[in-house]
């Protein structure tokens, strides 16, 4: 993501009780922060590593990478600028 965008892109590894915290900071309901957390469990257990052909068969077309995709959406992914008023 740093190289496409062309700033620094830092992932913070979060202990579950922490994302917890944060995802309740910034007003997410806890039983969205819950199934987050459940998302992030399975992220760091390896479960979510498989690949399948679904993209293919539903969509028609080979699968892009993240970084096609961030190419193709970069603007989505730009900061966005700080009112100067």
């Amino acid at each position: 993501m740093s190289e496409v965008l062309g700033r620094k892109i830092e992932f913070v590894n979060l202990e579950p009780e922490d994302l917890k915290a944060a995802l309740a900071t910034a007003g997410v309901p806890e039983w969205n922060a819950d199934a987050l957390i459940d998302l992030q469990t399975l992220y760091r257990e390896g479960k979510a590593s498989a690949t399948s052909s679904d993209v293919k068969n539903i969509l028609g077309r080979d699968p892009r990478s993240l970084r096609e995709f961030l190419v193709d959406h970069r603007e989505a992914f730009e900061p966005e600028p700080v009112n100067s008023r």
